[in-house]
């Protein structure tokens, strides 16, 4: 099925709302620049809206029930709107999103980029069809041109990849977002070209998997980020989450050494028992190396934030294998981390692995591993008082940022220009909102982040 752009919009009013991860919101994103081109209005209010785009997720049960609960919301809230769902969810269960939810569109992700042609032209349907097999095409991109006084935030994510060539047990994500497919590096230079120039300080790097970015001449995520750091203007680059399969020296080394790469890394290392970590159908000889590498470096550049995604629970995890994760995450230096419990998804290898984990078992393992990585976020964030860091001022009062190590400052009794730089040092830390309270340097700032 092939889609014609619309000629000229119709001045009909979209809201749009997301869920799950980074690769999500910059989808919607994008979606929202091409609406915008073609004449439509984008709003914030559903009750004003005629056309209200929902972009699911599927990747938990939780997920995909947030995704339900949006939808129906979106219909309370908007009786005079047309809905279309788009995303994971309806990519994986279209005749059910079509079926059971309140929604006039269902859009795979196969189709997510013809949305805007789709609303113009159609009165509503499913469109749908498997993904891509074809993992050395190009994934397609269209080149937002957002004019310098309307950039509206101060991170723009870019998504330079889509889809995932592993086949972890537990993981439905490859069937929904299909086989590893990547931007061309000259779209992605083009694309933070103009990002750049629309007045965005930091780009996001995100994607299915990130570490699986590659192109027919060879092209690789670390050849990709020495292109985008040597692209002019005062900005930083972000990594979104990585396998710890790409942690190459190559990557790390230039984590460290660049300065307009963020002092962080959040890896995706879901378990460090090795004996989790093979049921996952991952590298279960990795797990040692990888505690070793993560906590060289850290030790090496104590300043660099650390973060992970942790599964709890998964079949046949014991309590000595769930505290060999507890003790990895001290040898490795995590900084922060995000726990999920378990949870079985239709079609995926895990769903029928035995014994299972009992409910109480998972919510107490969640329970005192997030207790853990919020001590390990405040010895981190009292750690970093003595150094002078850039934050990016999101918040202009008081003035809120993010360091490049992705500490959270407030500055209290100060205003700044939204999308401003600001050195600062940290007096304090709130464990319970997380967020660091700063203040201003007025002399030289010394050694910056």
């Amino acid at each position: 099925m092939q889609k014609q752009a619309s000629q000229s919009g119709t001045g009909k009013r979209i809201a749009l709302k997301s869920l799950g991860c980074r690769t999500n919101q910059e989808e919607l994103q994008a979606i929202a620049a091409h609406c915008l081109r073609k004449g439509y209005r984008i709003v914030n209010d559903l009750s004003q809206a005629d056309i209200i785009i929902v972009n699911t997720c599927t990747v938990t049960r939780t997920a995909e029930a947030k995704s339900r609960r949006m939808l129906e919301a979106s219909r309370r809230n908007a009786s005079q709107a047309k809905i279309l769902a788009t995303g994971c969810l309806a990519q994986q269960k279209p005749e059910m999103v079509r079926k059971k939810m309140p929604v006039d569109w269902v859009v795979g992700n196969a189709y997510k980029d013809q949305i805007c042609a789709i609303i113009s032209e159609s009165m509503g349907g499913c469109v749908h069809a498997p993904l891509n097999t074809k993992s050395a095409e190009p994934l397609p991109m269209n080149i937002s041109l957002v004019p310098v006084q309307k950039a509206l935030r101060t991170r723009f994510a870019l998504k330079i990849q889509e889809g995932c060539d592993f086949r972890c047990t537990y993981c439905i994500v490859p069937s929904v977002r299909g086989p590893a497919r990547s931007v061309s590096m000259g779209t992605v230079l083009q694309q933070a070209k103009h990002v750049l120039l629309a007045g965005y300080k930091e780009i996001v790097l995100t994607g299915t998997h990130i570490g699986q970015y590659h192109n027919a001449q060879s092209t690789n995520l670390v050849d990709l980020l020495d292109a985008l750091v040597a692209l002019e203007g005062d900005f930083r680059i972000r990594l979104s989450s990585i396998d710890p399969r790409d942690l190459s020296n190559d990557l790390l080394d230039l984590v460290v050494s660049s300065p307009k790469i963020c002092n962080h890394l959040h890896v995706s290392v879901q378990s460090l028992s090795s004996r989790v970590v093979e049921r996952m159908g991952r590298d279960a000889g990795a797990v040692e190396s990888t505690i070793e590498k993560l906590g060289l470096i850290r030790k090496n550049n104590p300043i660099l934030c650390l973060g992970g995604d942790f599964i709890v629970g998964f079949p046949g995890e014991t309590d000595e294998m769930f505290e060999e994760t507890m003790a990895g995450i001290h040898s490795a230096g995590f900084c922060y981390g995000h726990v999920f419990r378990f949870s079985s998804r239709p079609g995926t290898p895990a769903e029928s692995f035995t014994p299972k984990v009992c409910h109480q078992v998972k919510n107490r393992r969640s329970v005192r591993l997030r207790s853990i990585l919020k001590k390990t976020k405040q010895d981190f964030a009292l750690s970093a008082k003595p150094v002078v860091q850039r934050i990016l001022v999101q918040n202009p009062s008081p003035v809120i940022g993010y360091t490049s190590n992705y500490l959270n400052v407030r500055v209290p009794n100060r205003t700044l220009p939204k999308n401003s730089w600001a050195t600062v040092t940290i007096n304090d830390y709130n464990p319970d909102t997380g967020i660091c309270i700063g203040e201003i340097c007025s002399n030289d700032p010394g050694e910056i982040l």
